[in-house]
């Protein structure tokens, strides 16, 4: 999931809010703010780096692609010519 929706999201509907009602921000709320953006960041790069873990482990365990000469294509030389 990617960081930018959600932000935009709540950029926007602060917009609005402020729009309609005055509001009085606190440091508080502002470290906050930007606390839970820093989260959900990391959470997003979490996720994805487990997603790519589990991609790289899954390809290190698929079987080798096979030498073409082994399955029959080993005398065309249009199909081996850059198998060494």
């Amino acid at each position: 999931m990617s960081i930018a929706k959600p932000v935009i999201s709540v950029l926007l509907l602060t917009a609005i809010a402020g729009v309609s009602q005055a509001q009085t921000v606190t440091s508080s709320a502002v470290i906050d703010t930007y606390a839970n953006i820093a989260q959900a960041g990391y959470e997003d790069s979490l996720s994805t780096a487990k997603k790519l873990r589990d991609a790289v482990t899954q390809l290190t365990k698929a079987p080798p692609i096979p030498n073409p000469s082994s399955i029959g294509f080993g005398d065309d030389p249009r199909i081996c010519r850059f198998v060494s």
